[in-house]
């Protein structure tokens, strides 16, 4: 690179115009506001040209040290005009150092699809208006997928804009927050979940205990079981036999763990000695080391003989992959539900049964079961016997008891109507409305219980803080009860009879 030539100034904030070697485009070289030395290359011939863009730059370097102009603002108009892309993929990298690979580019997905659903192509075309009409376009079936996006998903895309413009923010990329007043959907009835009962658990495991293997294949292992062909081995992604997926749903309602934590656990996770015990390590929404006992004396015996022949750093389950889990869990709750409508000892129970909600993947309420309802399922049971909220959070997981309580608590129709049927009845004192014959008929023992004592005998009772009647212009006969009018009619013996009422 040869020295430069013609320079304009080389001090006192000024600057300078070259030229390198045999290149006709000139470029511009200056101090910033913060003493650093910039060079931009002006992609101009003309030095005149190059001059004027070197002086334009200079005076905004010296508003910027006057602090009549923010080098802010300034990046930010510039980095708006950046496509969108650019952004996103700058978003994936900062993700990369704090969350896992698969979050990351999780996030980047939903980002890409959002925005180009919503036609953004840079910053400045974010908003509130813009990412709601992407999550409806998004929301809505297509060829591949003939349901509309659940609220849940569809929020999940709203919260991954908002950490997004959060970040440009923090960044200098973005101004303001663009996305401050983006509210989320609330989720309807039937995007709840719901726990399987003691019964509805127990059917359940015994048709998966029961059941044939479940397994999960490629595409060409799909078309060889459709055309009778054997399936190789390494077109068998995933598989689970009966007995196996009956362990996995008794441990997923015991421990409560969500399903990507059963997942990473490995066979050294578990410690089946004197005091068995689960160790789940930090990872994702598991912020801290977690040990869970494991207290179900079957489920401590069925993990010992299955871990027997694994080794240390194997997993502890092969799980299927995402949300294989769910079909899987649906497949067995058929199976369960079937065998439980057969079950009826005649044609009407077997009417009722098919019917009812039991074992229903989505019950009348609208609430459904998945794989993540084992998890509700354990939390539930925990509420129901009795567990102090610190301990069952403990085996939860989970950092505050206002999202247990939202998220992982039970009430249903049953449960309300035992709830009903626990409050005592009130008793209720004759209104004076029936007739004679009721009136005069003599009072039973318990009637006599439940009738204060007062009342019983007509005797009229003050107490300490009440002063004699007799002092607020009332007589005896005034009394609440009289001897000879004991259960009459109020409106015959009146409670107040004030003189100036009475002449």
């Amino acid at each position: 690179m040869s020295a430069p030539t013609a320079p304009i100034g080389r001090g006192n904030h000024r600057g300078s115009v070259y030229r390198r070697g045999d290149s006709p485009v000139w470029v511009i070289a200056w101090h910033d506001h913060t003493g650093h030395r910039r060079e931009r290359s002006t992609r101009q011939t003309d030095r005149s040209v190059a001059e004027r863009m070197l002086e334009k730059q200079l005076t905004v370097e010296a508003e910027y040290r006057a602090g009549l102009r923010d080098p802010r603002l300034d990046q930010v108009s510039e980095r708006i005009k950046e496509p969108i892309g650019v952004h996103v993929d700058a978003y994936r990298d900062h993700l990369a150092g704090k969350a896992s690979a698969a979050q990351a580019s999780l996030k980047k997905s939903r980002l890409e699809r959002l925005f180009a659903a919503s036609g953004v192509k840079t910053l400045r075309g974010v908003s509130v208006e813009s990412v709601n009409a992407g999550v409806s376009k998004l929301a809505a079936p297509s060829k591949k997928r003939k349901k509309r996006l659940s609220v849940s998903t569809r929020n999940k895309h709203r919260d991954a804009a908002r950490e997004f413009c959060r970040w440009c923010v923090k960044d200098g990329r973005l101004a303001v927050m663009p996305l401050k007043n983006l509210e989320n959907e609330t989720a309807d009835a039937g995007e709840h979940r719901r726990a399987l009962s003691p019964d509805e658990f127990a059917w359940l495991s015994r048709a998966a205990e029961s059941g044939e293997v479940l397994r999960g294949m490629t595409k060409r292992g799909v078309a060889a079981q459709r055309l009778g062909r054997p399936v190789m081995a390494e077109d068998v992604v995933w598989e689970l036999d009966g007995p196996m997926r009956a362990l996995l749903y008794l441990f997923a309602v015991k421990t409560t763990l969500r399903r990507g934590a059963i997942e990473r656990l490995v066979v050294a996770d578990i410690d089946l000695g004197d005091a068995p015990m689960v160790t789940v390590k930090p990872h994702g929404k598991e912020k801290k080391l977690r040990r869970i006992p494991l207290a179900d004396a079957v489920l401590v015996k069925r993990l010992r003989d299955h871990v027997a022949a694994r080794l240390p750093a194997a997993p502890l389950f092969d799980m299927p992959p995402g949300v294989k889990t769910a079909a899987m869990l649906r497949a067995d709750l058929e199976a369960a539900r079937a065998a439980y409508i057969a079950a009826a000892p005649d044609a009407d129970d077997r009417a009722k049964r098919a019917e009812g909600d039991f074992l229903a993947a989505v019950d009348a309420e609208g609430r459904k079961l998945d794989f993540h309802a084992l998890r509700h399922t354990g939390s539930v049971w925990l509420e129901q016997a009795g567990v102090d909220d610190a301990t069952a959070r403990r085996i939860t997981g989970h950092s505050s008891a206002v999202v247990r309580q939202k998220h992982y608590s039970s009430s249903d129709d049953q449960r309300a109507r035992a709830a009903a049927a626990m409050v005592a009845p009130i008793p209720l004192l004759a209104t004076g409305t029936d007739d004679a014959r009721a009136r005069n008929a003599p009072a039973t023992a318990s009637e006599n219980r439940d009738i204060p004592a007062r009342l019983r005998t007509g005797v009229a009772t003050t107490t300490a803080h009440q002063k004699p009647l007799a002092n607020k212009g009332f007589s005896a006969s005034d009394s609440v009860i009289s001897d000879n009018d004991q259960g009459g009619i109020r409106t015959h013996n009146q409670r107040l009879k004030r003189p100036m009422l009475c002449h």
